[in-house]
């Protein structure tokens, strides 16, 4: 526990269990055990997952071919494809392994987006790591079951392994599918998730899923060793799922280090959610598990050490990410305070994630909500200020750098929890830093006055990579109104 909470990452919760039993659980505060958390990528385990239930059922094959599962479509939009197309089968999307040499966008039209994209590859024969594809596997569940994955896993799966459907928020294309990278879980959810692979698909005496399929699944069906990142990354691919550089560990894998680490030979399961600096910071993580739980671990029966258990209770019961310094050296100018109408740019608060220079999430906004900020106040106190933006979504920001978490609408209401800190830093600029407990997201909020009483506003979204920490947007305001008023009622948890 303490090895794992290094200096390229920010540990939000991990659980870990041997022979079915759970041996260790924490969470960092203010992120905790009941707090759905964003999976990234590992949502593509989820999805397929899925795939595998529904070819238990004998609703689908891992050969069935693209084509004739998106027949309706490729004729409606009337869409001419190479002959690789016409042996693109289930089992190449799975193993990433489409044959186009680059991903498509996920626009409105994201489907028909992949279907036109070439297959200028045999099938099977090169790795391409492609989000789109595994989002049309959530198409391909809706097809043969008539439902969506979350409903469909909610009947099939999550009851019997003690999921709770409430404790999972999945996002949506506006087109109404599910988004593959929309989904957030516990950290015990994808515990679970993982303990049935290890288990072979089976629980309770139950085989939910085929044990031959849970075998391919957890087997090497394309060389990645070509594939950018660290050594865990070129190991080989499955379904869905990566092999480790540890020997015979296999993960379930999303952005940033959010693992679900198995070991099937040791019946073990290590699950984790944290903000990993990427290119290293995932990568270093991996390896402390692999040094210092995996290798220190003993097979038989443990004896109790009572000193030690209760070092290690203590150390659980003070796990806290780390707060801000306090607002000491500028004083408080509540000049600031006022009514704000934009009139130039975008620069909002609202959850943002940058893997390729635009803002993935923008897919999954609620469109019946402003996406841009149009209008805002600010309400400096002694104690904090209060943001408010287009009327409905308050952020309450303390100058003491204290975590105090309150719930704040967005054009993202599932996932509301959020904490906030301000500072001076200097007399004519206010910086706001927005915490989303969903995930590892973080927006600085810089408001800069200028001479002629108009403010510029800078929204920094942090991308946690060393190359290019955060994406900024900007946008100027003028002041319409004079001293706002915080809502006396402020929602503090």
């Amino acid at each position: 526990m303490e090895k794992v909470q290094h200096d390229k990452t920010q540990m939000h919760g991990i659980m870990a269990a041997k022979d079915g039993k759970v041996f260790l659980e924490g969470w960092w505060e203010p992120f905790g055990s009941r707090y759905p958390h964003s999976c990234h990528s590992m949502g593509k385990s989820y999805v397929c997952t899925a795939i595998g239930i529904a070819c238990t059922e004998g609703l689908l094959s891992m050969d069935a071919r693209i084509a004739d599962l998106f027949a309706e479509e490729l004729e409606e939009g009337k869409i001419s494809q190479t002959d690789a197309f016409e042996r693109l089968r289930v089992r190449h999307v799975v193993t990433m392994t489409n044959g186009m040499d680059h991903m498509s966008e996920l626009t409105d039209d994201w489907i028909y987006q992949y279907l036109k994209n070439p297959v200028v590859m045999e099938p099977g024969s090169e790795f391409l790591y492609n989000t789109a594809g595994s989002c049309l596997l959530a198409v391909i569940i809706k097809k043969v079951t008539g439902r969506d994955v979350f409903a469909y896993l909610n009947e099939k799966l999550f009851d019997k392994i003690g999921i709770d459907p409430a404790s999972v928020v999945w996002l949506k294309f506006h087109d109404g599918n599910i988004a593959e990278p929309g989904c957030f879980s516990l950290t015990e959810n994808n515990l679970r998730l993982g303990m049935l692979y290890v288990n072979g698909g089976m629980w309770n005496g139950e085989q939910i899923i085929d044990r031959k399929w849970i075998e391919e699944a957890l087997s090497v069906h394309i060389d990645n060793s070509d594939f950018l990142g660290g050594e865990d990354s070129r190991c080989g691919y499955g379904y869905q799922l990566w092999k480790c550089s540890y020997p015979g560990a296999w993960r379930f894998d999303g952005g940033q280090g959010q693992f679900c680490i198995m070991v099937p030979e040791k019946n073990l399961v290590v699950a984790i959610n944290e903000g990993g600096v990427e290119p290293h910071g995932p990568g270093r993580t991996l390896k402390m598990v692999y040094k210092y739980l995996f290798e220190e671990m003993k097979e038989g029966s443990a004896q109790t050490d009572e000193e030690e258990y209760n070092a290690l209770c203590a150390c659980l019961s003070s796990l806290r990410v780390e707060e801000t310094p306090p607002n000491e050296h500028v004083p408080i100018q509540d000049r600031f305070s006022g009514d704000y109408h934009v009139t130039e740019g975008t620069a909002t608060p609202w959850i943002g994630v940058s893997p390729n220079g635009f803002n993935f999430f923008e897919s999954f906004y609620d469109r019946t909500k402003k996406k841009e900020m149009t209008d805002f106040s600010l309400c400096v106190e002694k104690e904090k200020v209060v943001l408010r933006v287009d009327g409905y979504a308050d952020f309450y920001a303390w100058f003491d750098g204290q975590i105090r978490v309150h719930l704040t609408d967005s054009v993202l209401p599932q996932l509301n929890r959020t904490y906030s800190t301000a500072r001076f830093l200097d007399d004519d600029t206010l910086e706001i830093t927005i915490h989303w407990i969903s995930g590892w997201f973080v927006t600085v909020m810089t408001f800069r006055r200028n001479r002629d009483s108009s403010c510029t506003i800078l929204a920094s979204k942090n991308i946690l990579n060393e190359q290019r920490p955060f994406f900024t947007d900007e946008s100027k305001a003028i002041l319409t109104a004079g001293i706002g008023r915080s809502d006396e009622k402020q929602p503090t948890l």
